[in-house]
Parts: structure tokens; sequence; C-alpha cells
């Protein structure tokens, strides 16, 4: 009797011990409102907006493995708004893929970029200050748009999926950058694979594969259209 109550309390804690351990999965992209990339600092918090959890590196990509439970994911970077994506239902033993959208906020003019630009006129009239704006410190409208990133593509997705060979033996791939024809690039939460599946608008995009070791990097082009998937292989070659 006592050995079977001994295998009875071992096997209860067993259980007890696997359940504390279950956890889930949510993977990040953090991306400005144009669609590139940004590297920031994610944190996971819970409905009181307590920290429980936080991505140690300035990356534009961040996991976190949580016990399950909603979860909100917070951005916080200085120059841009608090980013925010959730709460999210985290299921054990199942991946969630998330992205958080930050934007820029307008700063405001300093003192003396105010003063700068009241004496610009007359600055440019003087043998020494010439050229005083044209040095950045009023940029122009037009220079502005110029540095603009452009806007991402939106609406009905398809999908393109496929592998990554060699010599018919698969690559782990160690990331993939996607850019659509007018030249923003796509946030793509990636892992090192050599399978892949992406939900992309429907458009024209051209994807870029980083292999492993010693294999150079592949480019194939994409037309995505809403509804439907397309399956794109990628065959490396050596450097």
């Amino acid at each position: 009797m006592k050995t079977g109550r001994l295998w009875m309390a071992s096997g209860l804690l067993l259980g007890l011990a696997s359940t504390a351990g279950a956890a889930g999965k949510v993977s990040l992209t953090i991306a400005d409102v144009g669609g590139a990339l940004v590297a920031c600092k994610a944190e996971a918090v819970d409905a009181n907006n307590k920290v429980v959890s936080a991505w140690p590196k300035m990356f534009s990509r961040a996991t976190f493995d949580l016990a399950p439970g909603k979860y909100s994911f917070v951005c916080r970077l200085p120059g841009y708004a608090e980013g925010r994506v959730g709460p999210i239902d985290v299921v054990e033993g199942k991946e969630t893929l998330q992205q958080i959208k930050v934007s820029k906020v307008a700063s405001k003019q300093s003192a003396l970029t105010r003063r700068v630009g009241k004496l610009a006129p007359r600055l440019g009239k003087s043998r020494w200050g010439l050229g005083v704006a044209a040095k950045g410190l009023a940029p122009s409208k037009g220079a502005l748009q110029k540095s603009g990133a452009p806007a991402a593509p939106t609406g009905p997705t398809g999908k393109v999926a496929g592998k990554i060979t060699a010599n018919g033996t698969l690559i782990p791939c160690r990331g993939m950058e996607v850019k659509a024809a007018n030249g923003a690039v796509m946030p793509v939460a990636w892992k090192l694979t050599s399978r892949y599946q992406l939900d992309l608008p429907a458009g024209e995009y051209s994807l870029t594969c980083t292999p492993a070791g010693s294999f150079a990097p592949a480019t194939v082009k994409a037309t995505v259209q809403a509804g439907k998937s397309v399956t794109l292989d990628f065959t490396l070659q050596k450097r």
C-alpha cells in the first residue's frame, strides 16, 4: 500500500510540474506605418498593465514564451508614439504571429531652430550668411517627401509557400526579405527554417532568402492573388 501511494504521489507531482511549465509562444514584428522594420525593446503586459516579460535587446523581432492567458504587447521608443497590440489569447503549445505598428511623433521646433528661421532671410543677404538654410536647418517640403519610406500594400491576401534547397537537400534560411513592387519592405516573422509560408496582400513581390552556410542569397519573383496560393521554391548556389 505504501509503495502504491508513493507512485500515485510521484505521478501527481509530475503532472503538476508539466502543467506549470506549459506555455504558448507569441512572435512579434515591429514596424512603422510605412512597413519598414523598427528596432525596439518589446514588453508583454498583463490585464493590469504589469510587465510580465521583456525582450532584452533592441530588435525588430521578438519572441515570448508565456503561460496561457491574455496579454498585450507594447513597444516604447524615443521619437515614436507607444505601439501596442492586444489583448491576445496565448494558448498552450501554439504560436501566434502579431505585429506592432509604431508612428513617429512630430518634434517641437527648438528655440534655436525658430531663431535661425527668423534670421535666415537676413543671413541670406549677407556675406557670411549665404547657404545657412541650405545646410539643413530648414529642410524643404520636397526633401522631406523624398526621405519617406513607400507605403506597404494592404488589402485581401494570398499565400506564397515553398522550400529552400541545394542539390535536392533542404537548406535552412536565416532570414527572408520581402519587397513590394513599390520598394516597400514587408514585415515578416521568421525563424531558421528550410520551408516557408507567407500571407501577403495581392501584388508583385521579390523574395530574397539569406541561407545558412556557404550559400549565396537567392531571389524569386512572386505574383500574389487574393485568396489564392502560389508555390515558389528557392534553389541555392555556392558562393
